[in-house]
């Protein structure tokens, strides 16, 4: 699924316009104990009601791709007969009143998911009629092609509200308030099936998770069957190790901010694309070739990082960020326009290496004090 896909669902959590007709739920303690189980219309709720389940329904479908969301895909094996994959389609044909394959999919989860307090498992099935679309990209509510039927699985923490004096209006006067148990927004969630090129795929589904360096791949591997790309801060770290263990003494700064540039400059040429891009090993024959790194580092680089991401796809929007560029070392940290990185160089001076940016004309703070522009300034 793209931005756009996914920014489509997202205008349907709204009282007038969803296509939700039933929720399930199943409320399951620290001790993965079911304390509760239910299962009814959307609807007919009161609509102060209505309108919070769909604001935690519609943050499972918030967050960058690649960060919070990600697209995933069954494998075959994962659609045999009596696989999750089978419950699914059970509950999402039966609008979640297939009591069995509720009641299965409950079990797995409790199983599978590792949390230390409460949490409710919070399910709904919805059926969108999806508007056509004319040439010219208008949608054309009169025009349906297709019915999109789909179901969402979340799992939300269900925590203590603080503790607080309240205000009583019989009395006058404050007292302590009852501690209610308040439902949070989700932990984590699935839509299924996928919403690709605007029609169901029964073969993928999106998911969502609150922390994005935790994507939950025990519970998807063990429940679902599926494998998860890595979490955008693994998918950094694995670019950076290449990076250093095939380019190595070539690896300097005037290269890095050169292929950092490369990436920015592709970054903008793709930012039509919609979905979510990802840089495979022939990109970097291009990106490294004004780097000044030799032919044979490179060539190196490239088959280092085709191996890695054979398994799981590294994405542009995760290796590279068109705001800042940040250099570290043991004792200093420096942010900076990733377009003004020209401002950074290395220098010898007194026979040590130095980091130099360039402030003429510019104005400097510490410490939020603007210093003198005028102070007298060492020459190295």
């Amino acid at each position: 699924m793209n931005r756009s896909e996914i920014s489509e669902l997202r205008k349907l959590y709204k009282p007038e316009k969803t296509a939700i007709s039933a929720i399930a739920g199943c409320y399951v303690d620290g001790e993965k104990n079911k304390k509760a189980v239910f299962k009814e219309a959307l609807l007919p709720l009161p609509e102060e009601d209505v309108f919070k389940y769909l604001e935690v329904y519609k943050k499972a479908l918030s967050g960058s791709i690649g960060k919070n969301i990600a697209n995933i895909e069954f494998p075959i094996e994962a659609e045999d007969e009596g696989s999750t994959h089978e419950l699914m389609m059970r509950l999402r044909d039966s609008s979640l009143s297939d009591e069995e394959a509720l009641t299965v999919l409950y079990d797995k989860i409790i199983d599978a998911f590792e949390y230390t307090g409460n949490y409710l498992i919070l399910l709904c099935c919805a059926a969108y009629d999806v508007p056509g679309k004319a040439s010219d990209g208008m949608t054309m509510d009169d025009a349906s092609e297709t019915v999109y039927k789909y179901i969402q699985i979340l799992i939300c923490p269900v925590e203590l509200a603080k503790a607080a004096l309240r205000y009583d209006e019989e009395s006058g006067s404050f007292s302590n308030r009852m501690r209610d148990w308040i439902l949070s927004m989700p932990e984590f969630g699935l839509l299924f099936p996928a919403f690709n090129d605007r029609a169901a795929d029964i073969h993928g589904m999106l998911l969502y998770t609150r922390d994005p360096k935790n994507y939950r791949e025990e519970m998807m591997q063990k429940v679902f069957g599926c494998k998860v790309p890595d979490p955008a801060y693994q998918q950094k770290n694995s670019f950076a190790s290449a990076l250093e263990t095939a380019i190595g003494d070539e690896l300097g700064l005037e290269a890095v901010k050169e292929l950092n540039d490369s990436l920015i400059r592709m970054k903008e040429e793709m930012a039509f694309n919609k979905a979510p891009v990802e840089v495979d090993a022939a990109d970097f024959k291009y990106l490294l070739a004004d780097t000044g790194i030799s032919d044979e580092k490179r060539e190196s680089f490239t088959g280092i990082y085709g191996e890695m991401t054979k398994e799981s796809p590294i994405l542009l929007d995760n290796i590279v960020s068109k705001k800042t560029m940040e250099i570290k070392t043991a004792s200093v940290s420096i942010k900076i326009d990733a377009e003004r990185s020209h401002l950074i160089s290395e220098r010898l001076i007194d026979g040590k290496k130095c980091l130099v940016v360039d402030i003429d004309g510019e104005a400097v703070e510490v410490n939020g004090v603007v210093i003198s522009q005028t102070a007298d300034i060492s020459e190295g």
